[in-house]
């Protein structure tokens, strides 16, 4: 029974100098004293809550140290939204130190300044981003992400940034490919470059050359059409020029390709073959060597003792025209008539009389009267 009571005053004093120690902050000298109360009653209690919260603490202080190391040295780097973001931990785990005011004092000053520095550049930044100056608002991201500003904001924006960086590369390589191919007429590719460059930015240059392009290719398209027109109606391929115009309707704008049209069609319908080139047999001294050219076969006529004479095509002659049919004379006469009497004029004065009658009427008007004649 004594050695019982001895071990437990013990274990009072080893119990109340840990909670002395716990209460002056010296909690390596509690834990240890805790440790010792264990030793001799490894059930006890109090000794293990001593314990643990001194364990507790001691971790805290030690996260405070780290946490403090690192708020120095944003404030020496000028990242104060970083080191208030730190002091917001400290502030959770609730630990008192001397030291956490002067840092505060500091967090706060630096945040005012800096408040002032991201408004500016953040005015600047959306500037340049509706100019499409794009290097400099990524600068400017640097800058702001540099001094601490909200790193979840603008990290988005610099992404961003760097996507419109890259639009804006191939914008440019595709116009200049666009107008390299513009100059060297090669309107396909204008318009595959184009349509690439307006996919990333809408340009009214771009828009232009695409008109451009496509209409050019319209005209030598036509133009290819036109010619193979011609050209069928040259080789007097008749039903490929009526396919040809029957198929493209911008044929029909010009009269000379409906004249032949026309023509085609009249040769078709009458059933006449194409011309082909012939030659005449020839026989020589040493037996008949007839060589023909093309689909027809014709009979010699005027055969010599030893040479075919050359049949000739017959020429066409104009039809000929009968002369005019001689007038008759009544004929002749009945329309002499007919034109006196048209242009008859009547009354008919002779010019003698017509002087007589011009004096009678000028002494008539010398034997008039002056009525109301007005006095001088």
């Amino acid at each position: 029974m004594e050695q019982v009571r001895k071990i437990k005053e013990q274990i009072d004093g080893l119990l109340e100098k840990a909670r002395q120690s716990f209460l002056a902050g010296d909690f390596t000298d509690a834990i240890r004293d805790c440790d010792d109360i264990l030793r001799l009653q490894n059930d006890n209690a109090d000794a293990k809550k001593i314990k643990e919260d001194a364990e507790d603490v001691l971790k805290r202080r030690e996260l405070l140290e780290q946490y403090i190391d690192k708020m120095d040295k944003h404030i020496m780097e000028s990242r104060f939204f970083d080191a208030n973001n730190i002091l917001q931990e400290v502030d959770a785990l609730n630990v008192n130190d001397i030291r956490l005011k002067e840092i505060r004092d500091k967090i706060e000053t630096g945040i005012a300044n800096l408040q002032l520095q991201v408004q500016d550049k953040s005015l600047a930044y959306e500037t340049a981003f509706q100019a499409g100056d794009y290097q400099q608002c990524l600068r400017l991201c640097d800058e702001l992400l540099t001094i601490g500003a909200d790193s979840s904001v603008w990290t988005g924006n610099r992404q961003v940034v760097i996507e419109k960086i890259r639009q804006e590369r191939i914008f440019q390589d595709n116009y200049e490919l666009a107008r390299k191919a513009r100059l060297e007429h090669e309107w396909n590719k204008v318009v595959e470059y184009a349509e690439k460059a307006l996919a990333v930015k809408n340009n009214s240059e771009l828009n232009g050359w695409i008109v451009e392009a496509r209409e050019s290719l319209i005209n030598e398209d036509l133009k290819h059409k036109q010619e193979e027109f011609n050209l069928a109606f040259v080789n007097e391929q008749w039903n490929r020029v009526v396919e040809l115009y029957n198929s493209n309707e911008f044929l029909h704008k010009k009269c000379s390709n409906s004249k032949m049209y026309d023509k085609a069609r009249r040769i078709i319908k009458s059933g006449k073959p194409s011309t082909s080139v012939e030659t005449s047999p020839i026989i020589s001294d040493k037996g008949p060597d007839i060589t023909m050219i093309g689909s027809t076969k014709r009979n010699p006529k005027n055969l010599g003792n030893s040479v075919h004479e050359k049949e000739r095509r017959p020429r066409t002659t104009r039809p000929k025209v009968a002369g005019r049919p001689q007038v008759k004379e009544t004929d002749a006469a009945s329309k002499k008539q007919n034109t006196n009497k048209m242009h008859q004029r009547p009354n008919r004065v002779l010019l003698n009389e017509r002087l007589d009658r011009n004096d009678r009427n000028a002494e008539s008007t010398q034997n008039i009267k002056v009525i109301n004649k007005p006095k001088r």
